[in-house]
């Protein structure tokens, strides 16, 4: 499946007729402000505190054609954030989806104080095979609650499926000789846009709760599950029951914890959020599309932050079944010598959808391989340097002498068809620069960057990357030692010329131009 965008809205038109927006004030306002992200613009839309009534302000977009999409991942994700709520009478935020059907509610959100931007990144499983349209809704649950939600950077589009072909370039080199060494893999084609919905793990034993947790501040409540069979799957949504504990009264903010219950590494964590009742079900709770590739068991975890007295809520329902082995962990989030499991025969009422892959990555098998070497002295020239059979992953190129060379891998098959790999940028360095260069040089590859997947030579010296576009805004930031350790992934950066910046940990800078092809 090609890739095709259906919205890509940054509001930086200042205009709601650019993408056919239908808007609605109600008795309450909206607008494009100067107030959001990347090209400092957003949609401004509620209710202010002299505003009266119950009217909705809604925010609507023209139909689509999402007919020939069937399988997938039909990517929906935008950035979100309340300004000025009234803590008390709950400003809403509604996410609605029409698929020809009427009008279905996606997502509701209920902060209950001012917050940071957040992102919603999920599947429109609900548009997939269908036309459809979007509404953003400010409402709010008295005539008198105000507050400003701010939309931004919203995106709707079938990704296409995009080839895997890493290559890894390094220099072998001493005073008198230089090589250069390669090291690729076969071909892979993602899989990622085949996910479907067909696994949600029900972590109770029945349908209804018989018992609460009591639950404390900065505590964890929840269960685990073996994430073994899901490692190229994505977290989709959260759905978990809470009930009142003693005569609490009202809506409770609470996070959503993604722990390794083997390290007690926090992995993730969502929210605050609010919840929509004072008990019952909570649904839908995006988890945006989230992989745990190097996590065999994975917790999830409610963390309440409304403090009353000795306990804290929400109050997380359980399960119990004394015929049934199932665990309920309970952990101390910000003390490591705090652990333990509630029940052994009562589980928490916890279900998590997941998007499973007819598998990641598929391999492709190609007949041969041909290595391609460009001297970056010269005019650009890419030449064939030698071409292996198809067992062969790596080649030394040992006809190299000081300088930058830039390589690719050309994947042939029996068709006549190809594939190249990504380019892999390596200085060759003189003798006497050999040492220094081993031990303090970072060097980004590939660059080009043909796929989305950035990696640094010596990621140890690195304290913090920055990418920027030629205007000067940041794109991508990260001081995440995991992911500059491994790689970074560029999935939202579109194509074009870059300028990173690298942060060595002795503060010194590095200033190269990054190429997003």
């Amino acid at each position: 499946m090609n890739a095709q965008t259906f919205l890509k809205e940054d509001w930086s038109s200042g205009q709601f007729s650019t993408n056919q927006w239908t808007t609605n004030s109600g008795n309450g306002f909206i607008s494009i402000s100067d107030e959001g992200t990347a090209y400092s613009k957003a949609v401004s839309m509620g209710h202010n505190s002299t505003q009266q009534g119950i009217d909705s302000v809604t925010l609507t977009t023209k139909w689509y054609d999402a007919s020939s999409i069937t399988k997938g991942i039909l990517l929906f994700k935008f950035n979100y954030r309340l300004l000025n709520p009234d803590t008390t009478r709950w400003p809403l935020l509604k996410i609605y989806c029409d698929n020809g059907t009427g009008w279905q509610k996606l997502y509701e959100m209920t902060f209950d104080s001012t917050m940071n931007w957040q992102e919603i990144k999920t599947s429109l499983e609900i548009a997939k095979g269908h036309q459809f349209r979007l509404m953003w809704v400010a409402a709010r649950e008295a005539d008198t609650a105000y507050g400003t939600w701010l939309i931004d950077d919203i995106v709707v589009d079938a990704p296409s499926n995009e080839t895997y072909f890493p290559l890894i370039a390094s220099h072998d080199s001493t005073s008198n000789t230089h090589k250069v060494k390669l090291k690729w893999q076969s071909p892979r084609k993602s899989n990622s846009t085949t996910a479907l919905i067909d696994s949600t793990l029900k972590l109770h034993n029945s349908p209804d709760p018989v018992d609460i947790f009591a639950e404390n501040l900065k505590w964890g409540y929840g269960s685990y599950f073996d994430n073994r069979p899901f490692k190229t799957a994505f977290l989709y949504e959260l759905s978990f029951h809470h009930g009142i504990y003693y005569n609490f009264k009202g809506r409770s903010r609470y996070n959503i914890n993604l722990v390794n219950p083997n390290n007690r590494e926090i992995l993730k964590t969502f929210g605050p959020f609010t919840t929509t009742k004072e008990s019952g079900w909570e649904r839908n709770i995006p988890l945006n599309l989230i992989q745990f590739e190097n996590v065999d068991t994975l917790a999830v975890l409610i963390e309440p932050l409304d403090y009353n007295y000795l306990f804290c809520m929400p109050a997380l329902s359980m399960s119990f079944n004394p015929n049934t082995y199932s665990i309920s962990l309970v952990m101390s989030l910000y003390n490591n010598s705090v652990y333990g499991f509630h029940h052994d025969a009562a589980g928490p009422m916890l279900e998590i959808k997941i998007l499973t892959s007819e598998g990641k990555l598929v391999p492709l098998s190609p007949i041969s391989y041909e290595v391609n070497r460009w001297e970056q002295s010269m005019p650009l020239n890419y030449t064939t340097m030698a071409t292996v059979d198809s067992s062969s992953y790596s080649f030394t190129d040992d006809e190299v002498s000081p300088n930058w060379y830039s390589y690719y891998i050309t994947a042939k098959y029996a068709d006549g068809k190809t594939i190249n790999s990504d380019t892999a940028n390596i200085q060759v360095p003189t003798g006497q620069a050999i040492q220094e260069l081993d031990q303090n040089r970072v060097t980004v590859y590939p660059n080009p960057l043909r796929g989305r997947t950035l990696q640094f030579t010596n990621p140890q010296v690195i304290h913090s990357i920055t990418i920027k576009d030629m205007l000067g805004r940041t794109v991508y930031s990260t001081e995440n030692k995991e992911q500059i350790n491994s790689a970074i992934h560029l999935s939202d950066i579109p194509t074009g010329n870059y300028v990173i910046q690298i942060l060595l940990t002795d503060n010194k800078w590095i200033t190269n131009k990054l190429i997003v092809l």
